[in-house]
């Protein structure tokens, strides 16, 4: 009885092109995401906040098995695209408190608080886009 070697060839080469297809717009936006920060005075805080989110998606990828056989495929990818849809949201706010005057930028609206909610969001999304990858 021979041993097919290549059975699954066809879904590794399928499943190569769907994650090639999802991740070239997702590199095009951070890019964006980048140059924005950059334009509107928060200095390197998007290259910084891509450093944090790939460092933590790499790490996390190891941990998201176990985090699968706890709470199941689907829970996990919902977890996962929660807290990848918290960095979008964090994102929409910058870009409104960025065309805020400067003097009405206190509390809330404060460059400080932004960035620390940017941060955050950046550890949220590192670990969501990992639960989505592995799940």
């Amino acid at each position: 009885m021979a041993i097919n070697h290549y059975a699954n060839i066809y879904k590794a080469t399928y499943f190569s092109l769907l994650f090639l297809i999802i991740f070239c717009p997702i590199n095009v936006v951070s890019n964006l995401l980048n140059n924005v920060t950059q334009e509107s005075g928060a200095g390197q805080l998007g290259a910084v906040m891509l450093a944090i989110q790939n460092l933590l998606q790499g790490v996390f990828a190891i941990t998201a098995t176990s985090v699968i056989l706890r709470f199941g495929v689907k829970g996990t990818v919902f977890s996962g695209a929660f807290l990848l849809s918290l960095f979008t949201a964090v994102m929409i706010y910058f870009s409104w408190v960025a065309q805020m005057p400067a003097e009405d930028k206190t509390g809330l609206y404060s460059n400080m608080f932004v960035y620390i909610l940017c941060i955050i969001a950046s550890i949220l999304s590192g670990i969501g886009s990992a639960y989505l990858w592995v799940g």
